[in-house]
């Protein structure tokens, strides 16, 4: 396990991934990229933080993957399972989700709908074989 800060190098799928993201919606201040130990996070351009590479790194290896455990063991009680996690923080709500290999999260403007962006999420990670089976 390496610490990674935003400017660390990525696997091309998971760069072709966060810049397409970036792309389909510029409402994006932030995306990370979970899968297994390696943690790829990216800043928007001009986007500046009070949070640290250090903090951000360890949300994304082991908070949102939890959240999205305990959340999965609850929507497959009745549910219907669980397609993604908002958490509302106070400058900005945090999109978390699940890929084929991991977990994507992605900061938002807090006027964004969640369920508008996903609608737009899901076409672009089937098209490049990062959906959820």
């Amino acid at each position: 396990m390496q610490m990674t800060d935003y400017s660390t190098p990525a696997p091309a799928h998971v760069e072709a991934l966060i810049a397409s993201v970036f792309e389909m919606a510029p409402e994006v201040r932030y995306i990370a990229v979970c899968e297994g130990r390696d943690v790829t996070m990216r800043l928007a351009q001009g986007t500046r933080t009070d949070t640290t590479p250090v903090s951000n790194y360890f949300e994304e290896l082991l908070v949102n993957p939890t959240i999205l455990v305990l959340t999965d063991h609850r929507g497959a009680l009745d549910c219907g399972g669980t397609r993604y996690v908002v958490v509302g923080y106070g400058a900005f709500v945090q999109f978390i989700t699940r890929t084929a290999q991991g977990t994507l999260s992605v900061a938002l403007s807090k006027k964004t709908s969640p369920e508008d962006f996903y609608a737009r999420l899901v076409p672009l990670l089937e098209a490049q074989g990062m959906a959820q089976a």
